[in-house]
């Protein structure tokens, strides 16, 4: 199990779509709060964080709701995380807003014996009327443990593996539709060594659509 076979999840790609044609000539897209107007597929595992004045959380998806086992909606997202976990967060957010571009991130949380692995794809909106970013739409999967989101504030390693901005978003999702053309084509023939790459297969088809970013490390 690798942290990196998050990247061309479909509803990462869904969620680009999105934004993207939410925007149309425009830097960002409007956010109105209004979820409703999300494709109704995302929005269990999707996050909406307004940046200012601090990172607050507007709408938590059923999937994050029972990973931190309670619905953290309104609470600022100091007030819920902690430690590392809540610098690597912070970071992302940061990321997201100040480019401001889609952001991906994978990583992998150890706590003792837990190994939990996650992807994370963050989209920026402006408030209606303004051109600057200031909330951040994220798309959040897990895999490996079943470990609780608040256990992750407490002595945890954190390892983000990858982060990737996107700098063009209707390129990037064509391309990644093409990598889906061809493992469906390797799973048809049974070329079980291809069609187990599509991330690898994605990013290089992505090319110059995506610009590999620092990652995060912790400093204290």
């Amino acid at each position: 199990m690798t942290a990196d076979r998050f990247f061309a999840e479909r509803d990462f790609i869904a969620l680009i779509h999105f934004w993207d044609k939410l925007r149309g000539t425009r830097a960002l897209p409007e956010w109105h709060g209004d979820v409703t107007k999300v494709p109704r597929h995302l929005l269990e595992n999707m996050v909406v964080v307004s940046y200012y004045p601090t990172p607050r959380y507007n709408y938590v998806g059923a999937a994050c709701v029972a990973r931190w086992d309670k619905d953290p909606t309104g609470m600022r997202v100091d007030d819920l995380l902690g430690g590392i976990y809540a610098r690597y967060i912070h970071s992302l957010l940061d990321e997201t807003i100040k480019r401001p571009a889609s952001v991906f991130s994978a990583a992998v949380f150890e706590l003792g014996e837990e190994l939990l692995i996650t992807g994370r794809l963050m989209v920026p909106f402006s408030l209606p009327g303004s051109t600057e970013a200031a909330v951040v739409v994220g798309l959040h999967f897990f895999k490996g443990s079943d470990i609780k989101l608040r256990a992750l504030s407490g002595n945890v390693f954190v390892e983000e593996v990858q982060r990737l901005m996107i700098v063009a978003a209707p390129e990037f999702c064509d391309r990644l539709e093409k990598a889906r053309l061809y493992q469906y084509a390797a799973r048809s023939v049974s070329l079980t060594g291809p069609a187990g790459h599509l991330d690898s297969v994605a990013r290089e088809l992505a090319g110059d659509a995506i610009l590999p970013l620092p990652c995060y490390r912790d400093e204290s």
